[in-house]
């Protein structure tokens, strides 16, 4: 059986900082936020192709039981117990009001679908929850994959998905008279589009990048010609006359998006953009998996605090968020808005905290229910056996 997998702390640290940062998306500060999700899709497909690949030993069965089991435990309490809480409420206060209207495609984990329709709003509580759909379509088959080929075919499935995802791309944007933004959404949505963020974490643990020497300062260096390319695109774009920059009155300052705007519809720079994103989370994922001041500083005590709980902390906050808006109808980039949103994120962290460690943990307790019970079973299959034949003199 291969070694079990290495806890790494920094990652947790990561997470933590992706989950602020997600908040600070929807509150309304930073444009660039759905890079996190991107990042965290690098980081699954590490992850999960990490766990795949020490399990793949075990039969077929034991192995997909397992995997499924931890992921049911991980993923579903939160988010089903979220939907359950939300259908109290609609039928005790016909809100929030679209919940008829997501609820299948929510209980399918196919919302991302069901978003990436044109018409469809990003408004209210429930939005986020499309990555959630794209992840569970990855679970569907990857396992399955990983399993049935040789460590070269998987090598090579990881190449090709990141050859021929980005080929795709361009393909659809070369042969559709679609606008850039329906274009943009459908690239940010659907499930076959994003295979190269997962792609891209599976090769990681395939060709054990971690051991690759990553130091700061290179990851310094991805970061700061991201950013070069991104506002050089950004500029190109206003001077083309794509968009004005939002700002109105009152406000201290416009959502910062680093020139990677949300869908990032100006000048095709979604044909290369996702590209780059899942290059710098790998780039972040290696450097942080070393002993390095990067890893250092995701080791953080609070960081990890909140990576831990990054999960509950992403589905949960959404309503929290709505309920502060209702109660403090204040535009988030103004001075009063700005002061709203610290007791905001201190109400997010509390809720994720009760989450985690008064139900989601319970649940996780039980990842090895059935290992253990059919260790209890053979124990006790040995004792009746010594039992009937004790030994003789």
């Amino acid at each position: 059986m291969a070694d079990r997998l290495r806890y790494v702390k920094s990652l947790d640290g990561i997470r933590g900082v992706g989950a602020v940062g997600v908040i600070a998306a929807h509150y309304g500060y930073l444009q660039c936020g759905w890079v996190v999700v991107q990042f965290f899709f690098v980081l699954s497909g590490y992850l999960i192709t990490s766990i795949l690949l020490t399990e793949k030993e075990r039969p077929f069965r034991q192995y997909l039981g397992r995997f499924y089991w931890r992921r049911t435990l991980r993923i579903f309490p939160v988010y089903f117990g979220f939907l359950l809480i939300c259908g109290f409420f609609y039928l005790l206060l016909k809100q929030p009001r679209e919940f008829p209207q997501v609820l299948p495609s929510l209980l399918t984990y196919t919302y991302n679908f069901y978003l990436a329709s044109p018409n469809r709003s990003f408004g209210g509580i429930f939005p986020h929850l499309w990555s959630l759909s794209v992840e569970e379509q990855f679970y569907l088959l990857w396992p399955l994959l990983v399993f049935v080929l040789t460590p070269r075919g998987t090598r090579w499935m990881i190449i090709g998905i990141l050859i021929l995802i980005p080929l795709l791309r361009l393909l659809v944007f070369a042969v559709t008279e679609a606008s850039p933004m329906v274009l943009g959404r459908l690239f940010y949505l659907a499930t076959e589009f994003q295979l190269d963020g997962f792609a891209a974490g599976a090769a990681i643990a395939v060709f054990k990048l971690t051991d690759v020497k990553v130091a700061p300062a290179k990851l310094a260096l991805a970061i700061a010609c991201a950013l070069l390319l991104g506002l050089v695109n950004l500029l190109i774009a206003q001077r083309a006359g794509h968009f004005a920059p939002e700002s109105p009155k009152g406000t201290v300052f416009g959502g910062i998006s680093f020139g990677y705007p949300l869908l990032m519809p100006y000048n095709g720079q979604f044909l290369w953009g996702y590209t780059l994103m899942n290059f710098l989370s790998m780039v972040l994922i290696i450097s942080a998996s070393q002993p390095n001041v990067v890893a250092r500083f995701f080791e953080n005590r609070f960081l990890c605090y909140l990576g831990k709980m990054s999960y509950g902390i992403y589905v949960l906050h959404l309503p929290v968020q709505q309920c502060f808006r209702g109660a403090f109808p204040i535009h988030p980039r103004t001075w009063p808005g700005m002061m709203i949103f610290l007791p905001q994120l201190a109400t997010v962290i509390a809720v994720a905290h009760v989450s985690y460690f008064h139900f989601e943990i319970r649940f996780l307790g039980m990842k090895d229910y059935f290992a253990k019970r059919a260790e209890r079973s053979r124990r006790r299959k040995l004792e009746r056996t010594l039992r009937a034949s004790p030994p003789t003199l």
